[in-house]
């Protein structure tokens, strides 16, 4: 069973991000792969890179469809209901009861972890907390934008202010941790 808070599935695909970010489509395999190959099957092409919501949304439809999952959408996570340190069933805020051996807490937000006592992090971990070298913060030897951006309200006045969400603190250590999410 597939529970999903909203009208349809497919996330950024299928709500507007049809215009896939790649530099080099050789690398791309697998399931994505597929995904790309059977959006183009829609628009009549071996593959699509660049396609419309509904296009995505159809391909996502078709494969719930093979799978044979029951699909219930504008589903709301209300209760978790843990026995024993194990989460066996959740409620939903329309009153769906779910009882299941397994679940799968895969949104973005994570309100089933958290409703169910389970222990996350909320942001990037520092390198030293695995003993890892490319998570943490990461400043890179060059700008990331292809033009300049300018960060005051009025340009090239820094007396002016800066735009709202520009963070004017330096730039933490290299790979350390923050509780920041990705914008």
């Amino acid at each position: 069973m597939l529970l999903h808070p909203g009208l349809f599935i497919g996330g950024m695909t299928s709500s507007g991000l049809g215009l896939t970010d790649f530099g080099n489509t050789h690398v791309i395999g697998g399931r994505s792969r597929q995904f790309y190959r059977d959006v183009g099957k829609h628009y009549r092409r071996d593959e699509e890179w660049l396609f419309e919501p509904h296009g995505a949304s159809k391909v996502f439809d078709q494969y719930l469809q093979l799978s044979g999952v029951q699909l219930e959408l504008r589903q709301f996570v209300g209760r978790a209901v843990v026995e024993h340190r194990r989460l066996r069933e959740i409620v939903m805020l329309s009153g769906l009861r779910v009882r299941a051996k397994c679940f799968i807490d895969a949104t973005y937000e994570g309100d089933l972890m958290a409703l169910s006592g389970v222990t996350y992090t909320v942001g990037r971990e520092p390198n030293s907390a695995y003993a890892e070298t490319i998570n943490g913060v990461q400043v890179r030897d060059k700008h990331q934008f292809s033009s300049h951006v300018d960060p005051y309200v009025e340009p090239g006045k820094p007396a002016s202010g800066v735009l709202p969400f520009i963070n004017e603190s330096d730039t933490a250590p290299e790979g350390s941790g923050d509780h920041r999410i990705q914008g």
